[in-house]
């Protein structure tokens, strides 16, 4: 971390360490006088578009819709893949009735951008690389929130975006909305990161900390074992995010499965690596002693019956690969926890704010990650700490951080919206307009 925070390169040992040039104060102005925020969540194949209108006492208004993103928007180019995005918000917005009445009225967009990134504002930060089964030509190297402007423009929304930011600099923003003593928030789910209040520079910090070991230095700090190797070797990015590999859901789940085709001969040439998943190594570990449940379950999800000392042994390496991921994962964040308490008391309390479907859902994962902490932390300041569940991390962090933005905003002015409300944005007018390509999967909630 410190060798980040110094500017040095990801061969040398250093994290990332990205500015995301996000805050993490309160909103100086009148909560009540902000607008409402559309906020784009895209990460996976379903993205959600939710409208976001925060209240002075935190229980923000969400009102949610999904879609479904085509295969050809992931794999094609970009300017079709925004175009879809673009599309679905303007569905989205003319749903809720927010559709701007003039010219001069502007929605606010945010969009929490699962990816890695390169900030060079709130509102402007470039795709380093694509990831999670995203391919989209034109789009690495470029500015993501210019591409998304431009296909708002095209489908003629009246609207601009304010703020972009990943998943889990959303996350952390979520929770320090909710408790402003949150000082790391952090994923668990497809892969693993951090993020942070970095007070020397008074700025939210990315960690990527799911790169950790991609230089010869620190890779040898890691567990790998010779599973560990072919899964990062047949990767499409070998030799990088060798950590998120050994904790990511998307991850342990294919490691199990190489490893229990390994030890047992009825597996040898049934494909069990896509089948098997956190999710079901989660279910199976719930079942405890009862081998007679694992065996059924294996049959259904996998289509063949294992006697129970076979049903034993899937066991024993789920827990297994789980375990070191859970301490792994604990073991990053009381790093984070000892470079902030440099800067501070280290007794007193302070929350982490988690996300993601492996530390929510994956009980025994949750259980050894809370109690390795505990062990790292010592008894003082684990006593000092707790973990807390984000909801809702990627919308409402991003209509956090864009409401930052305006909030911040010396040239901001109000604007009327089709509802009545005030809404302080500095937008251009946009024209055109085209239908939505995709369509809501669900309603809003």
């Amino acid at each position: 971390m410190k060798l980040g925070l110094e500017g040095k390169q990801r061969g040398e040992g250093a994290l990332a360490m990205r500015p995301t040039f996000a805050e993490a104060q309160p909103l100086r102005d009148n909560v009540s006088q902000l607008p409402v925020i559309y906020a784009i969540d895209l990460g996976g194949s379903n993205f959600r578009v939710v409208r976001a209108q925060l209240k002075e006492d935190g229980a923000d208004d969400l009102q949610r819709v999904k879609f479904a993103l085509p295969e050809e928007a992931k794999l094609g180019s970009g300017h079709e893949l925004f175009l879809a995005i673009a599309r679905s918000l303007k569905s989205a917005i003319v749903s809720f009735g927010d559709e701007a009445d003039s010219v001069d009225s502007k929605i606010c967009v945010a969009m929490a951008f699962s990816f890695p990134m390169k900030h060079n504002s709130i509102s402007s930060a470039v795709l380093t690389r694509w990831t999670k089964g995203f391919a989209a030509r034109g789009v690495e190297g470029q500015d993501v929130a210019s591409l998304l402007q431009h296909a708002i423009d095209e489908v003629g929304i009246q609207a601009k975006v304010v703020a972009l930011i990943n998943d889990t600099v959303a996350a952390f923003l979520a929770a320090r909305r909710s408790d402003h003593r949150c000082c790391l928030g952090c994923v668990f789910g497809t892969g693993t990161n951090g993020a942070y209040l970095e007070k020397s520079k008074d700025m939210v910090i990315d960690i990527n900390w799911g790169d950790f070991g991609s230089d010869l230095e620190s890779v040898s700090l890691l567990p790998c074992t010779e599973v560990d190797l072919e899964l990062d070797g047949e990767s499409p990015n070998p030799g990088e995010m060798r950590f998120s590999k050994l904790v990511g859901g998307r991850f342990i789940g294919e490691i199990t499965g190489r490893i229990v085709q390994k030890l047992i001969p009825e597996l040898s040439q049934v494909n069990v690596r896509d089948k098997f998943t956190a999710a079901l190594m989660a279910e199976i570990e719930s079942m405890g002693s009862d081998k007679q449940k694992v065996s059924a379950l294996l049959l259904s999800e996998l289509g063949i019956q294992l006697n129970e000392a076979r049903a034993e042994t899937v066991t024993q390496v789920c827990t297994m690969v789980a375990t070191r991921a859970a301490k792994l994962g604990a073991a990053a964040i009381a790093a984070v926890l000892q470079h902030v308490w440099q800067e501070g008391n280290p007794t007193s309390m302070v929350s982490v704010g988690v996300e993601g479907s492996v530390v929510k859902e994956y009980n025994a994962f949750r259980t050894t990650l809370e109690e390795t902490l505990k062990a790292l932390l010592g008894k003082e300041q684990s006593k000092a700490v707790r973990l807390v569940d984000v909801e809702d991390g990627p919308p409402t962090g991003a209509a956090f951080a864009a409401a930052q933005a305006l909030d911040s905003s010396t040239t901001a002015k109000p604007t009327a919206l089709k509802k009545k409300q005030q809404v302080p944005t500095k937008c251009a007018p946009h024209t055109d307009s085209t239908e939505p390509l995709t369509t809501p999967q669900e309603s809003r909630t």
